[in-house]
């Protein structure tokens, strides 16, 4: 059971990176996949194509669409298979809908659609690259009106929405009909109704984006069954946070979310679950404590899991609801982005991460700021690769003693620290401190042995002072009997000195009377013959 777990968390780390990855293109750095490229840009700046949907419809599966900065006032069909198309600025690569009833319309597969901002609005960049309405005022929620959608998937499966602003719609992105799509990492705020809606669509992934200040539900479902809802950041929506309406909308898995909504969820007779291991969704009207942890919350000490439930209804309830806002963080190194995640009740910033070079130490660092004079609290998850040596942590360069976590994992290290606002942290994975660990470690085993040996020599001592005290006792009697012997012994020599001469004296006085007979009898005979 402990290795499935293991294996679970692993897949979800990889398939969130997957979908993490895509956000590669930001900040004007453009890369392509294999195959053939086109080129859309606007009319005076040259280009393959001055259309998107030219682009499209001249493309072979496999292609990539690369888009330049500009505004497309134009809606499109995305009806070839593998096709990829690809914003090269997100904020300045703008597709505005036409007269279609939505700006990007998915009906082939394996699609993928990236670094762009869908929108409907008359908006124009202005000299300075601001996207501004056309009387010239900065864009503001108010100022610019939505209608119907932004990306359409229909009977369309297995494709990839990641690093978008979909905005002022009236429904940010709608999956009718469509299996096994990753919605990744797009910012999906202030459209008209909904955020994010699917109808019959089942087994997509709707992972780490921002879905804010839609009119009415940020995220629903409706008859749609295992989707996955993860790392999401669901807040400010003014009519749910998360709508699952019908029965048939099953085995929803809502984990790791943030929820900041007046009204949270709406459920109907929908079953779902609300937490994954140890970790659920962070709720900003969550009213428990933090007193307790370990697996059942029973363990004296905090862990920025909630003691008690979030319950939702009769059916539904997160059973670890975080303390903090949850957020994932990425460390490049060596080529790989590691994941952190964090739970905290403060703003977390200024992520860094460095490998000192005369030591060796590893020095994970970030801002942890909050209200003054208040107190901070972390629950962070941090991979092996980055933590391979002994903790020094520190607030503010003042030692802080964490909590290691009970969570069974070999491929992530959970840790529990509070400190005070605003604090500088550093998490310092220290060869040095590892080195005297060990040493440490080696003298408190060979401590171990002397004493275990010690304890062994007291026992033979112990042994041997009751085998010497019997051997006395053994010797004591022995001298006893020995002395009992020898004066039998002379007893016995006694008795054999008398009895050697009663038996002389017997046998001296046996000759001696036969002697006397023996004359006497010769005596008789001659006085015999005499007469």
């Amino acid at each position: 059971m402990i290795r499935l777990k293991r294996l679970k968390r692993l897949i979800l780390i990889l398939v969130v990176l997957c979908l993490v990855s895509a956000s590669f293109l930001n900040n004007n750095k453009v890369a392509v996949a294999a195959g053939t490229t086109k080129t859309v840009s606007p009319p005076d700046q040259g280009g393959d194509f001055n259309k998107i949907q030219d682009a499209i419809n001249n493309a072979n599966p496999g292609d990539t669409i690369l888009v330049r900065r500009g505004i497309y006032n134009e809606s499109i069909v995305v009806n070839v298979t593998r096709v990829t198309l690809i914003g090269e600025d997100r904020d300045k690569t703008v597709i505005m809908g036409g007269d279609m009833n939505y700006v990007v319309s998915i009906v082939a597969e394996n699609v993928g659609l990236t670094n762009l901002t869908i929108i409907r609005s008359a908006i124009r960049l202005n000299s300075y690259g601001i996207l501004v309405v056309s009387g010239g005022n900065e864009m503001s929620q108010n100022n610019i009106t939505g209608n119907d959608r932004g990306i359409m998937l229909q009977l369309s499966s297995s494709n990839t929405i990641s690093d978008n602003i979909i905005a002022k719609n009236n429904y940010g992105i709608s999956l009718y009909s469509s299996n096994f799509n990753m919605i990744s990492n797009n910012d999906v705020s202030s459209n008209t109704y909904e955020g994010i809606d699917s109808s019959f669509s089942h087994s997509n992934w709707i992972v780490a984006n921002t879905v804010s200040l839609n009119g009415y539900d940020g995220i629903k479902l409706y008859s749609s069954s295992n989707n996955q809802i993860w790392y999401n950041s669901i807040a400010f929506n003014k009519k749910y946070g998360i709508d699952i309406d019908y029965s048939a909308s099953t085995n929803t898995n809502v984990f790791l979310n943030n929820f900041n909504n007046l009204q949270q969820v709406s459920l109907g007779n929908s079953v779902s679950a609300w937490s994954y291991e140890d970790e659920g969704n962070y709720w900003s009207d969550y009213n428990g404590t933090d007193i307790y942890s370990g697996p059942y919350q029973n363990e004296t000490g905090a862990d920025g899991i909630g003691d008690t439930a979030y319950v939702m209804d009769a059916n539904n309830r997160d059973s670890r609801p975080l303390m903090g806002i949850f957020s994932v963080l990425y460390i490049p190194l060596a080529g790989v982005r590691y994941p952190i995640t964090v739970v905290s009740n403060s703003t977390i910033s200024e992520l860094g991460f460095e490998t000192r070079p005369e030591t060796g130490d590893k020095v994970l660092h970030f801002k942890a700021e909050g209200a003054d004079n208040t107190t901070g609290f972390c629950r962070i998850m941090i991979p092996v690769q980055l933590t391979n040596y002994s903790f020094i942590m520190l607030a503010d360069e003042e030692e802080i003693v964490p909590t290691f976590l009970n969570v069974t994992s070999d491929q992530y290290v959970y840790l529990y620290f509070t400190y005070l606002h605003d604090s500088d942290i550093s998490i310092v994975s220290s060869k040095t401190q590892y080195l005297l660990d060990t040493l440490q470690t080696q003298v408190a085993d060979l401590q171990a042995t002397i004493d275990s040996r010690d304890a062994e020599y007291n026992e033979l001592l112990k042994n041997y002072t009751f085998l010497f005290g019997n051997y006395t006792m053994l010797q004591n009697d022995y001298q006893q009997h020995l002395s009992d012997y020898l004066r039998n012994v002379d007893n016995i020599q006694n008795i054999m000195y008398i009895f050697a001469a009663t038996t002389a004296i017997f046998m001296i006085t046996t000759v001696y009377l036969s002697k006397v007979a023996h004359l006497s009898l010769i005596t008789k005979k001659k006085e015999s013959k005499t007469e």
